[in-house]
């Protein structure tokens, strides 16, 4: 059998290029949806409202010591385990409540 040489590989070979991009292209996509389904699973529902950002300066969360990092258990006696439950709270009440 006579060796091949690399030239007649030149003619007969199908660039790679093509597919190395194409396989590329997952590769990134698959990165993008991934971090996407990460981050975003961070943000369900956990049963708890916990602060993560500092309150604004002069505002009632300032004033009534609530920082980041806090776990806000109830609203005037009412108990909130969701985000939702913690704004309607909030929204049914008056200022100065």
């Amino acid at each position: 059998m006579r060796p091949i040489g690399t030239a007649a590989l030149k003619r007969c070979s199908i660039s790679l290029k093509p597919v190395a991009r194409s396989l590329m292209h997952m590769v990134i996509a698959f990165v993008l949806f991934f971090g996407v389904f990460v981050t975003a699973g961070r943000y369900d529902e956990t049963g708890r409202v916990r602060v993560v950002y500092d309150a604004a300066e002069n505002s009632p969360a300032e004033r009534a010591g609530i920082q980041r990092g806090d776990v806000i258990v109830s609203v005037a006696g009412q108990p909130v385990t969701t985000r939702y439950e913690f704004i309607v709270q909030i929204v049914d009440r008056d200022a100065g409540d």
